[in-house]
């Protein structure tokens, strides 16, 4: 009996060792998993992780650039600090004729 534990719990080691890592990347201590298995199915499973996890912070990068991009325009336009403000006022008038 206690073989067949022993047996067990090294046969679950890899996704245990998996399921850490991913935990890891999702609070942002590590950017991707790395297991060492024999096992393809879970280092299938880990490979089409990393590239999702690649994959977001790329995107995530990229939005943070076209944001960055848009408050740069939009602080230097006049056009769109006039727009801002008129938005504002309108919005506030159709809340007081509202109520």
């Amino acid at each position: 009996l206690a073989l067949l534990w022993w047996l067990l719990n090294q046969a679950l080691r890899p996704l245990q060792s998996l399921e850490r890592q991913i935990e890891a990347v999702g609070e942002g201590h590590r950017d991707f998993v790395d297991v060492d298995t024999r096992a393809l199915e879970i280092q299938r499973v880990a490979d089409t992780f990393n590239r999702m996890a690649k994959s977001r912070r790329e995107t995530e990068s990229r939005l943070h650039d076209r944001q960055a991009f848009l408050d740069a325009v939009l602080a230097s336009s006049p056009v769109a600090c006039s727009s801002t403000a008129s938005m504002a006022r309108f919005a506030t008038s159709i809340r007081r004729w509202w109520k």
